[in-house]
Order: structure tokens, then C-alpha cells, then sequence
């Protein structure tokens, strides 16, 4: 069932995936699911996004939030306990060879040893995009990091975002992405 939901998508019936073949040469897709619900759901995503990407010949990375801390109601799902999460990552890496990115909303989270092990791409969170204590946080960790640059900011006022990453001297962090999600005012 879920792997003809992706392969009946309307993008993949107007050969976008036979597209990605020929573009492939620096080609890295992000997918996966919003937020960690079930390791079975991680396990289908994980799965499909594998055999897609070798089938294609693109990189992939595993996106899914541990923790949605943004919800509006107190009410909604917000994440799996924090040492299922880690399991299921570490799932995600060691059986389907793909790296793991992931939000992380405070530096309280960052502190987390396990789960720092477990993630390859850290993301700062839209809501959180400009928050510099975080930011700095983030960097000092030395890993790639991932910018999803919330829509009530400015193109051009990225660059700070990036200077506060690049200010971290000790670990030199330039493996810097943005995720341009375009602006509103």
C-alpha cells in the first residue's frame, strides 16, 4: 500500500522521476515523514526512499522530526519518547544505509549524546531560525546543519543566520543547507 502511494503520485505519472535520473549528478533528495509516529511508518518511509534512490541513482536523506515542539494544540502528538526515537534512527542508518536529519528545538536536546549519534544533518527548526543561542549551539556540535528559513523572513536576511554558524571558529562549520520555503509579510 504505501509504496504505490508514492509511485501513483501525480509527479511520479509525469515521469519526474526518470527527470531526476538525468539530473542526478549533485541530486539530494530529503523525504520522510513530519514527525516520528511508529517505527513500522519509519521502516515503510526508510524503505521506499532506499529503493527509490538506488533504483534513480540519487543520494537520499531520511528527514523526520523526533519532536514537533510547534503544534497548536497542547492536545496534538508532539513525538515518541526520546529513546524510541533514537532507536529508530539508528534503524533508519545501520539497515537502510541512510543518513538521518532532524529538528532540534532547544539546546537541551543538543546535550543528548545518543541522539547526537544518531542524526547526521541537525536542522534548526523555521520557527527557530533566528534564535542565536541555539544557532551557536548547533554549530559547536560540528555537524552538518540544515537552515529551514521561516517564511517571515527576508531572503537576504539568511546571511545572518549563516554568519552565526560561521562565528563558531573552533569547529570552522561550513556544511551549511537552506531550506528556501519563500517569504510572506
Amino acid at each position: 500500500m504505501f509504496g504505490r502511494l508514492v509511485i501513483g503520485h501525480p509527479l511520479y505519472n509525469h515521469n519526474f522521476l526518470e527527470k531526476l535520473r538525468v539530473m542526478k549528478k549533485n541530486l539530494i533528495v530529503i523525504a520522510g515523514n513530519c514527525i516520528l509516529e511508529t517505527k513500522v511508518t519509519a521502516t515503510k518511509t526508510a524503505e521506499v526512499l532506499k529503493n527509490l534512490s538506488e533504483k534513480f541513482g540519487f543520494d537520499c536523506v531520511f528527514k523526520a522530526s523526533f519532536k514537533k515542539d510547534n503544534r497548536s494544540s497542547v492536545d496534538y502528538f508532539v513525538g515518541l519518547p526520546i529513546e524510541e526515537a533514537i532507536d529508530i534512527f539508528d534503524m533508519v542508518r545501520q539497515g537502510y544505509q541512510l543518513p538521518v536529519l532532524t529538528d532540534f528545538n532547544n539546546i537541551y536536546e543538543l546535550k543528548n549524546e545518543k541522539l547526537i549519534s544518531v542524526v547526521d544533518i541537525l536542522q534548526l527548526p523555521a520557527y527557530l531560525c533566528m534564535q542565536t543561542e541555539l544557532t551557536i549551539a548547533m554549530a559547536e556540535i560540528g555537524k552538518p546543519i540544515n537552515i529551514k528559513k521561516g517564511q517571515f523572513l527576508a531572503p537576504e536576511d539568511v546571511g545572518y543566520i549563516i554568519d552565526k554558524i560561521r562565528s563558531v571558529g573552533n569547529v570552522g562549520n561550513n556544511d551549511i543547507m537552506i531550506t528556501e520555503r519563500g517569504h510572506c509579510f
